[in-house]
């Protein structure tokens, strides 16, 4: 298993083509990916630097299906869009087995992709509630009480790298918990 999260600001110039109240690092061409959290079994990584190396080590990633299942929140919706946009836009070559992750029925019975979102809102039949809501509800404790999505941007122009990693693991940690006790109450 592998949970991935990924930490977004907008894409340069972002802001001039979006409507009022958008925001550029939630529209998949307009995110520029900063970081991204790996997290498996047996280790955790943070990976930042250029987008088009990020995106080439998550690839690497996803791409040894002995990991899978791919566990995210929203990853259908945010996480695996936005990798496919950064690849496009980099003309990086995206690997087969990424593009499965991409593409998979989201019913399946058995996925190689687990969206806790998908699970947890029942596919958003009721979609009220993100990662913390679902984390503080059940008693797994904050993932959003030091930081949050809306910090990615000022931190990421601050220089604070650090800071957003540690966010980033934050959220993959949360989700694997989150994942833990899906499995634990299903099994």
């Amino acid at each position: 298993m592998i949970v991935l999260d990924l930490e977004t600001i907008g894409i340069p110039d972002a802001a001039s083509i979006v409507g009022e109240g958008d925001i550029p690092a939630l529209i998949p061409p307009l995110a520029r990916i900063v970081c991204a959290g790996v997290l498996n079994e047996r280790d955790a990584k943070a990976i930042s630097g250029e987008e088009s190396a990020i995106v080439s080590n998550v690839f690497s990633y996803l791409s040894d299906t002995n990991r899978w299942p791919l566990v995210t929140f929203n990853g259908r919706r945010f996480d695996l869009p936005v990798l496919m946009a950064a690849a496009l836009r980099h003309k990086l070559k995206i690997p087969r087995d990424v593009l499965t992750l991409m593409t998979e029925y989201r019913y399946a019975k058995i996925p190689n992709h687990v969206d806790l979102w998908d699970v947890l809102t029942n596919f958003g039949a009721f979609s009220k509630g993100g990662l913390r809501a679902w984390c503080v509800g059940l008693g797994l404790g904050d993932p959003k009480k030091d930081c949050d999505g809306s910090n990615i941007e000022s931190l990421f122009a601050a220089g604070n790298l650090t800071q957003i990693e540690a966010y980033c693991l934050d959220d993959c940690r949360f989700t694997h918990e989150l994942y833990k006790r899906y499995l634990e109450c299903v099994r």
